[in-house]
């Protein structure tokens, strides 16, 4: 069965990326990441489509940004 988490998200950066980072450290983490961002002017979506994406993709999580 596969497990969903849906973060959505509008210029909080920061608490988006500690959210990721957390959850890429449990066990067992999601099969799948899903963050809704709504228009951030703050820089949050180019800082999750680099290092973020590259640590859920070897982690074996599927991240998709919306």
């Amino acid at each position: 069965m596969d497990t969903s988490l849906v973060i959505v998200s509008y210029n909080k950066r920061p608490y988006t990326e500690l959210c990721l980072q957390g959850q890429l450290a449990c066990n067992p983490r999601a099969d799948e990441i899903i963050v809704v961002d709504n228009g951030s002017t703050d820089g949050s979506r180019e800082a999750l489509a680099g290092p973020l994406q590259a640590e859920a993709e070897a982690a074996g999580v599927r991240l998709h940004l919306i």
